[in-house]
């Protein structure tokens, strides 16, 4: 309302007598209503959901044996689990820790919606537990930022702008943690969790504006001395002193000395000594004072407006106990001041302003407006505010032009003329391909003629320094699809997968120069596990040693293995670009190029090799003549199954 009047946010100050405690809900509010704040009082940082969440994600990844932060995270958007989800789960399991029910999902025979979600959830905190060995904190926190997507989800939340400084600051936190003290998630949680404890932790919530910009600020009453605004708000008089210190069994003055209760044993009372009450008297003496002094210089912060809100139960009750105080007091005349022993009486500004009011009947018509405010009138008042603006909005809808109207609507519905194009991928690779009809055209390019392509299969990912064949793509996609790793504290390994058997004897073929097959194995960065298979399996290698393809790579003038490759493939009215790697090509004695792939398929014949991968090959010779500017004079297919070449083109 004042700011509707023309008056700019930073004219106005709130004072408040203790601001670590009622700040935060004046700020709060506040922003909730679009109001620009600043305070330095706010201790509500480590308490807000979008650290709480981090931090019990933090919590479940150092040890995943903890219920309620594992809940938190299940429940919240990194999760996104429903309540009825998270029961269901429990259901599975509902005796010990959570974590347990989590896993008997994760072991359930039968596949399910849940089983999957679940799936995902274990997987993704078993990546996080994974990567945390290898990067410092603060850049392990905002990883975790990133693949979820949760810092940029808070900015769509109220107040977002907030929040996503919160959590910038927790990863200067952390970044800070790491120079000063130990390392690691598990120390940094416990430093979190002392620094919680403390009554005043000192982690303040961020700060997005400063005390400069055209905001309103909040103040303890204290700092405001010896400052001016045009407007000030005097917050919670309504709020009774602290008399506390007053109450306890033993109290002590440098002038009168210790004041204790007297205990009568025989009568089994016990009763403040006259020593305590004089202390008593004093100390509440001198609080008044303080309290008045504290509200003067409030009073006199203010250039042209002053306000006071306070909140009072019994408001009128009380207000009319205070003019029978004053007639008690005075029944005849009044004098120009009030009696010292009348203000005593009262503990709250709220009652001292009511008190001057009603004893100063002059002193209401000097421009001081008082006014109760019923509870009730303010939720009416709000309901009324919404339905103001709700109708003004339907006012301002039917005053629109229709042809701006019209205009704004075919804006919003326009869509690209060329939208086909947008299922056409830029970028893809052989495997992906490899089904797909294809044909040299009449300028000697290759082209796609399926009417459509998998725009979403995996593509290799390839570069020259980490060569990968087709086998091992298939392998690492299928793996990071569904394998659900060590979310499972105590999970079994499981027995190796044929996609990954065809790998591993693809690679030793890759990788074999001579008859020795052992030592070929040895020197492969796999697994022991893997290595038995292979040792176990050594026949295929022998019956590839034996045959007429690797006797001719022995008498061969070149050989190139494992070679990557991009070309353009027409498809359309656009270019695709293909990857891929070419498992072997050589030049033999007789200078002629020959083109080979391995293929491990099982259950096949030379019919079904060929129908299966002839586009694969045919896009493999197309790149390498481009490549070499020379014809492939044979292009064959390697079956460890039918242990031969099967020639292709």
């Amino acid at each position: 309302e004042l700011n509707q009047q023309g008056i700019e946010y930073k004219d106005i100050a709130i004072l408040l007598r203790s601001p670590s405690v009622t700040a935060p809900v004046y700020e709060k509010e506040l922003t909730e209503e679009g109001i620009p704040i600043f305070t330095d009082t706010s201790e509500d940082y480590l308490s807000s959901i979008e650290i709480d969440t981090i931090m019990s994600l933090l919590k479940i990844i150092d040890n995943p044996l903890q219920d309620i932060p594992l809940v938190t995270v299940m429940r919240s958007v990194i999760g996104g689990f429903s309540d009825n989800e998270l029961i269901e789960i429990r259901l599975h399991k509902n005796v010990g820790a959570y974590y347990y029910a989590v896993k008997s999902v994760l072991e359930d025979k039968e596949e399910s919606e849940l089983k999957w979600k679940v799936q995902e959830f274990a997987q993704l905190i078993d990546e996080f537990r994974k990567v945390e060995k290898e990067l410092p904190l603060d850049e392990f926190i905002w990883k975790i930022y990133s693949e979820t997507g949760y810092y940029h989800y808070v900015r769509l939340m109220p107040n977002g702008k907030l929040r996503q400084a919160n959590l910038r600051k927790l990863f200067e936190k952390a970044k800070e943690y790491e120079k000063i003290s130990f390392k690691g998630i598990f120390n940094f949680i416990t430093f979190i969790e002392k620094v919680a404890s403390k009554k005043s932790s000192g982690f303040t919530e961020a700060k997005i504006i400063g005390e400069n910009d055209n905001v309103v600020r909040i103040m303890s009453i204290h700092k405001s001395k010896g400052l001016e605004f045009p407007i000030c708000i005097i917050g919670n008089a309504g709020k009774r002193f602290n008399l506390k210190d007053m109450q306890d069994k033993i109290i002590y003055d440098q002038d009168v000395g210790i004041g204790v209760n007297f205990i009568d044993k025989k009568a089994l009372i016990e009763y403040p000594t006259l020593t305590k009450q004089a202390i008593n008297l004093k100390a509440r003496k001198e609080m008044i004072s303080e309290e008045m002094r504290v509200l003067y210089v409030a009073i006199t912060r203010a250039k042209e407006k002053l306000i006071i809100v306070g909140c009072d139960k019994k408001a009128k009750e009380n207000i009319e106990k205070i003019s029978s105080q004053i007639q008690s007091y005075y029944p005849v005349e009044k004098p120009e001041k009030i009696n010292p022993s009348l203000v005593e009486k009262y503990i709250r500004y709220l009652d001292w302003i009511e008190l001057v009011l009603e004893f100063s009947e002059g002193f209401k018509e000097q421009n001081v407006k008082f006014e109760i405010v019923n509870k009730e009138s303010l939720k009416n008042e709000e309901k009324e505010e919404k339905s103001n603006e709700k109708t003004l909005l339907d006012q301002d809808l039917n005053k629109y032009d229709k042809e701006k109207y019209k205009k704004v609507d075919e804006l919003l519905t326009w869509k690209y003329p060329k939208e086909t194009s947008e299922d056409i991928p830029g970028k893809t690779s052989v495997t992906a391909l490899k089904n797909q009809a294809m044909k040299i055209n009449k300028d000697g390019k290759l082209e796609i003629i399926s009417e459509n392509i998998n725009k979403d299969a995996p593509s290799a990912n390839i570069n020259n320094d980490n060569l990968k064949d087709e086998n091992e793509i298939e392998k690492s996609n299928i793996n990071n699809n569904t394998n659900i790793k060590k979310f499972i504290l105590d999970e079994k390994d499981e027995k190796l997968k044929a996609n990954e058997k065809g790998s591993l004897i693809h690679l030793v073929m890759q990788k074999i120069e001579n008859c020795n097959i052992e030592e070929t194995i040895d020197k492969l960065t796999v697994t022991e596990k893997e290595k038995k298979f292979l040792l176990e399996n050594k026949s295929i290698i022998e019956s590839y040693i034996k045959s007429d393809l690797f006797k001719e790579l022995q008498e061969a003038k070149e050989i190139h293995k494992e070679e990557a490759f991009y070309m353009n493939v027409k498809y359309k009215h656009s270019d695709v670009l293909v990857q891929g790697v070419i498992d072997l090509y050589y030049i033999n004695k007789n200078d002629e190029l020959i083109l080979v792939d391995y293929k491990t398929d099982k259950n096949i014949n030379d019919e079904i090799l060929k129908e299966r991968y002839q586009n694969q090959l045919l896009m493999y010779k197309t790149a390498l003549e481009k490549s070499l500017k020379r014809k492939v004079d044979k292009t064959y297919i390697y079956s460890t199954e039918l242990n031969k070449e099967v020639k292709i083109y």
